[in-house]
């Protein structure tokens, strides 16, 4: 996780990722400061998008939320 945080705030310009739902996850956790393992529940094929600030990740728009049966 701190490899791809890393890895994350040092990105410039316009870039998009394609990546899964844990990673999707490990970046919602830290740039919203939640402990949870699982912070949302992003659909297929939705979009969350971030911001790189002076090296600092922040969240700008979260996805489509899948519904759970679970949670």
């Amino acid at each position: 996780r701190s490899i791809l945080l890393q890895q994350l705030t040092q990105l410039t310009g316009s870039v998009a990722i394609f990546t899964h739902f844990v990673v999707i996850n490990a970046v919602v956790a830290h740039v919203m400061d939640c402990p949870d393992t699982l912070c949302v529940m992003p659909a297929n094929g939705s979009v969350f998008t971030f911001a790189v600030t002076d090296g600092v990740l922040s969240h700008v728009h979260s996805g489509t939320q899948q519904a759970s049966v679970v949670n």
